[in-house]
């Protein structure tokens, strides 16, 4: 049966049936005028081609500068505020670090800190980034000396939840 489908498709492939189509009169088929109706073009809207209407030509997507504008002569005049106190110092940005871990090595204190992706080991001692220095561990913080400003900061560690 398969064979049988498969020598009709070949045949029907190779000898093509065809028909014959009825000619079609003249008097059945009317041809209508083709009416346009142009609507008038809007020149504000169309003002960004500066180049008229070509749509292969180069334009330029950079904006015109705005126009010189001449400076008002202004009846206000800016007052000084003098203080004869000194600008206090400012401190030292809070601590970048986040508190990740801390482990005993022979008595050492090592802590494991974090700085966003960056991972950092904190010893007594040991200056960080070239900014903090450690100075001291204890069990429940850790103390640093900011360098460019020698203040001293404290981060202290989370109190586990048991």
């Amino acid at each position: 049966m398969l064979l049988c489908a498969l020598c009709a498709t070949v045949i029907a492939i190779f000898y093509p049936v065809e028909q014959e189509e009825a000619p079609i009169s003249r008097a059945r088929v009317k041809k209508a005028p083709i009416r346009v109706a142009l609507a008038p073009i809007d020149r504000a809207v169309h003002e960004w081609a500066p180049l008229g209407s070509d749509p292969f030509a180069p334009r330029n997507w950079i904006m015109a500068p705005p126009a010189p504008t001449t400076p008002v002569a202004s009846q206000e005049v800016a007052t000084v505020v003098t203080s004869s106190e000194p600008a206090a110092p400012a401190g030292p940005p809070a601590l970048p670090f986040q508190f990740v871990g801390k482990m005993s090595d022979n008595g050492d204190q090592i802590i494991y800190l974090s700085k966003g992706e960056q991972a950092l080991l904190a010893r007594p001692g040991v200056t960080l980034e070239g900014t903090y220095k450690v100075i001291d561990i204890s069990a429940v913080q850790i103390e640093f000396e900011h360098l460019p400003t020698g203040q001293k900061q404290v981060l202290v560690f989370p109190t586990p939840n048991n």
